[in-house]
């Protein structure tokens, strides 16, 4: 999960109530990559989920049913998630321990806000769903979203990717621009935790080095707010 410039993409946390659609914004996301997928819960074992995180590279990977109760290796090897790595192991081919590395984004959703472990919650941008109830207009957009997102959307992937050069050729500008306007945006809040405000960079910088090769439904300024 470290990109150009050392940049560590934040784990995504979509924490609320059942039926507010956290799980649903997380198989929409995945849809960019894949379908027909499954997440895997957060009580299967370490080495099950450092398989699936190590399976792919520069795509992302679904952890549901996050709980506060989980136990504390649980926790250390989400926050090693954030540092790009994972577990270290025996490699037969070469016949030593080797360290495992983390190329990609991890979505982490549950109910429950991530507070048991300080350390974990300053390497997740959160976003809480509060809401679970919804107009008739809502839902009949969710059903349109539905049938899109089992469609796939991975050929979006495909064009977005074209613009790869570009961006890495404006992300270094675009990550000192984020981290200005954030500094200033945040001046005089509570928001005394430079972890958290990298994390929110990331996305603001991303959003920036895109420029116009992305159509974006909502403005700098809305994400930035």
């Amino acid at each position: 999960m470290q990109g150009a410039y050392g940049i560590k993409i934040p784990i995504l946390n979509l924490f609320g109530p059942p039926g507010s659609g956290k799980t649903e914004l997380a198989s929409t996301l995945m849809a960019f990559f894949q379908t027909d997928y499954e997440p895997t819960n957060i009580e299967s074992t370490i080495p099950a989920m450092e398989e699936l995180v190590g399976s792919v590279s520069n795509a992302l990977v679904h952890i549901d049913e996050y709980k506060n109760s989980i136990k504390e290796n649980k926790s250390q090897w989400l926050k090693d998630l954030w540092n790009a790595v994972g577990r270290i192991k025996k490699s037969i081919d070469l016949g030593k321990r080797v360290q495992g590395r983390v190329d990609s984004c991890v979505i982490l959703t549950g109910q429950e806000m991530p507070t048991v472990d300080f350390a974990l919650f300053t390497r997740l941008l959160y976003i809480p769903w509060d809401r679970n109830k919804f107009s008739e207009e809502e839902r009949v957009r969710f059903e349109q979203l539905r049938h899109l997102k089992m469609m796939g959307a991975t050929h979006i992937t495909l064009e977005i990717l074209k613009h790869r050069d570009k961006f890495e050729a404006q992300l270094g500008q675009a990550w000192k621009k984020a981290g200005e306007d954030l500094k200033y945006h945040l001046f005089g809040t509570q928001l005394a935790v430079d972890r958290l405000r990298t994390n929110w960079q990331v996305p603001l910088a991303a959003y920036l080095a895109a420029g116009d090769a992305v159509d974006w439904p909502f403005t700098y300024e809305t994400l930035l707010g």
